[in-house]
Formats: C-alpha cells, structure tokens, sequence
C-alpha cells in the first residue's frame, strides 16, 4: 500500500476506497486469536509439527509455506497436517516469499495438502491472513463457512484472479 522511508510514497492504484462516504465506522469487536503460524523450513522434524498442531485452544493454523505453496513432501507432514484437520482445526497455506502466491497445483506436496482439506491462501500475507483469521473465527463457528470466506477477497487481501 505505500513505501516508507523519508517520506512516504502511496500506491494509490492499490487503496480501496469506499464505495459510498460518510457512513458511521464499525467496528468489530468479536475478534479470536485463536491461530497458529508456523513457518515451514526443510529439515522440519515431525515432532515439532505434532506439538504445534496439537496446541490446546486453537483454532486455525497459518502454514507459511515455501514457493508457491510447497512443503515438505515426506508422509509425516501430511499426516500431521491432516490429523489436525480431522480434529477441526483450518488450516490455511500462504507463501513465506515477499511476492508470488500460493498455487496448490504446482507441486505435488501442495496437491496432497489441498486433497486432505488445506485452504490455498493465494497471495494473501501472514499479516492479512492473520487478520482475516481473527475475524472470520470471531464471527462464525462453522468452519466451512470460514473456509469458504478464506478463498474470497473480502477487503483487499486477496488479489481476484
């Protein structure tokens, strides 16, 4: 949205503004932070992924994947990942690049973790996906609905391709 330095420079093709001015700010109160980020690095061990995904209380998971969505391809990590969606967690893939997206077909890693229900978070940011956690979470308790709400752009994190 802008780049900071001595002075700040807008990248006004990206703001949204809003439809219809002068409306009253609402805000959202009903807020959950119940998520998990963690960042996937090669060389990961099972173990650390069991005890993370195993948290007590949380709700999401925020994989921070490399490239486009690749992780490791060992059974462990898919297994691991999967138990966690059979217990009801989301989870939601999202690159750890600066630029790009997260494209679940490319490899065969991010094909098994999209056939065992990870969400594709495209080139949403760990900062916007976090964000997007925290409010979808504290307004919904069906997770298809939060899942399905994951895969559209609702103010700007997502780019529409």
């Amino acid at each position: 949205m802008a780049e900071v330095g001595i002075h700040i420079k807008f990248n006004t093709a990206f703001i949204r503004y809003p439809q219809r001015w002068g409306r009253p700010l609402h805000v959202t109160y009903d807020l959950d932070p119940s998520v998990l980020i963690i960042k996937v690095i090669p060389g990961m061990k099972k173990e650390l992924l069991d005890s993370l995904v195993s948290t007590e209380g949380i709700r999401a998971v925020i994989l921070e994947t490399y490239g486009s969505g690749n992780a490791p391809s060992g059974k462990w990590f898919t297994d691991s990942i999967r138990k966690a969606i059979d217990r009801g967690l989301i989870v939601l893939n999202i690159t750890q690049c600066l630029a790009g997206r997260v494209d679940m077909d490319a490899y065969s890693t991010g094909k098994s973790l999209k056939n065992i229900g990870v969400t594709g978070g495209g080139d949403c940011t760990t900062e916007a996906a976090v964000a997007k956690l925290f409010f979808l979470l504290g307004q919904y308790s069906d997770n298809e609905t939060i899942v399905n709400f994951l895969k559209k752009n609702i103010r700007g994190e997502l780019t529409e391709v």
